[in-house]
């Protein structure tokens, strides 16, 4: 078995047939088996591709909503007359439509409106209240008179990632 030369004439025919007969199939198996590898390849590329553009647009609509969210908050005028002059009285009705506008909108963490040192007077977070974030950037920015976006960070107060926007406060004559 060890020399081929000693085999029947048909084992060697048989054995020639069976080659010259496997040797397409497996050529052929082989490129179709490269080629469906390929196309998935390719489905899985333009189905992630898909994934990430809608993803995109929906973070976009999010970005954009909450953006006019801070901007209609900071055109607020009677948010500028309380921070004027702040009053207890005043304060629970702001609180309430800042938990009511929060409550609206479930991507919302919290809603904070600070004075112009940078202390939280009104929050949707109570533990907020008080506290001092004057040496964020979103807060100088807004206190320069212009509106600031972050990008995805971990607040130290929610303690989750998320988008800070800073907006500031203007009064009816358009006043800082």
């Amino acid at each position: 078995l060890s020399s081929p030369s000693a085999w029947p004439l048909a084992a060697k025919l048989a054995l020639a047939m069976l080659v010259t007969a496997l040797a397409p199939m497996l050529v052929t198996g082989l490129y179709n088996l490269n080629g469906a590898l390929g196309a998935l390849q390719d489905t899985q590329l333009r189905k992630t591709e898909l994934m990430a553009h809608n993803t995109a647009g929906r973070v976009g609509q999010l970005l954009s909503s909450s953006a006019h969210l801070a901007r209609g908050l900071g055109g607020d005028a009677e948010l500028a007359r309380w921070l004027s002059a702040p009053n207890e009285d005043g304060l629970e009705v702001l609180q309430q439509r800042l938990a009511a506008l929060s409550k609206a909108n479930p991507d919302i963490h919290f809603v904070m409106v600070m004075d112009g040192m940078g202390g939280v007077r009104v929050s949707t977070d109570r533990d907020l209240l008080g506290r001092n974030f004057a040496f964020r950037e979103y807060f100088k920015e807004a206190s320069a008179g212009r509106p600031y976006t972050t990008g995805i960070v971990v607040g130290a107060a929610a303690g989750a990632a998320g988008v800070f926007f800073a907006e500031p406060v203007r009064d009816a004559a358009g006043n800082v």
